[in-house]
């Protein structure tokens, strides 16, 4: 089943934090570029549920937060995991389930899963306490490029495994890619002393991708369809922030907070 939800329940969270938003105490607050390093655990669901078990992520994102505390923001996550569900090199393998070699052994390699995802953001941080403005929500929407595919790793020596050597290797990898979305609902936490800075929350990617490999070997046919996949899980991570101010804003910290 196509879980097209998390994107609906995103916007609708976005919408009600936008009308929630209430004005701003006297004076503005400095605005900021941030750098985010993260991590997030995933699983899949959509049609790439039926090839992976669940996945990691590790990236980060440098973002400009305004100072009505609006975020606009460019970031990257590369995708690895250790296990697939979809054994693509089963038309190579023998009864036994054993790769042979050129020189009749036992031909070994490994599966797991590589991909990565770049997006363009914007975003809104929610005060959950007037007096005190280092405690926010956060909400982003996102929409970029994602890209996957299965990594197969040769353990024996490549000459040993000729039926996997220079392009006939890209035929089996099941390489994706397309548009993506992204949404994160969380919170973040900004120190008053700005050395701790961390953010988690529930992190929602979709994707609407298609082969970019003109034959498919595992399938042995050509692959136009086009799927929709998705990864959902938490994201976690810690900033460092680079205060901007001017006239309007103080450094005082009791001014800023």
């Amino acid at each position: 089943m196509r879980l097209y939800f998390p994107l609906f329940f995103s916007f609708l969270f976005l919408g009600h934090a936008l009308w929630a938003q209430k004005e701003e105490q006297e004076g503005s607050l400095p605005a900021a570029f941030l750098i985010d390093i993260n991590y997030a655990f995933h699983l899949p669901e959509g049609d790439m549920k039926a090839d992976y078990y669940q996945s990691n992520s590790a990236g980060g994102q440098l973002a400009y937060l305004s100072p009505k505390n609006w975020i606009f923001g460019l970031s990257g996550q590369v995708i690895f995991a250790d296990r697939v569900k979809t054994d693509v090199l089963a038309p190579l393998r023998e009864a036994n389930g054993e790769l042979i070699s050129l020189y009749g052994d036992m031909g070994l390699t490994q599966l797991g899963q590589r991909g990565f995802i770049f997006t363009g953001q914007i975003g809104k941080l929610v005060s959950l306490n007037k007096k005190n403005r280092r405690h926010n929500l956060e909400f982003r929407l996102g929409a970029g490029y994602m890209e996957h595919w299965v990594r197969i790793r040769l353990m024996s020596r490549e000459e040993e495994l000729p039926q996997l050597q220079g392009d006939y290797i890209k035929g089996y990898d099941q390489r994706r890619a397309g548009l993506s979305l992204q949404q994160f609902v969380g919170y973040r936490y900004m120190s008053r002393n700005r050395m701790l800075n961390l953010f988690v929350g529930l992190d929602l990617n979709q994707a609407f991708t298609t082969s970019v490999r003109g034959w498919d070997y595992h399938l042995r046919q050509a692959n136009t369809e086009s799927q929709f996949d998705m990864l959902y899980g938490f994201r976690a991570g810690f900033c460092i922030p680079f205060f901007i101010y001017n006239e309007n804003t103080r450094s005082d910290e009791l001014k800023f907070y």
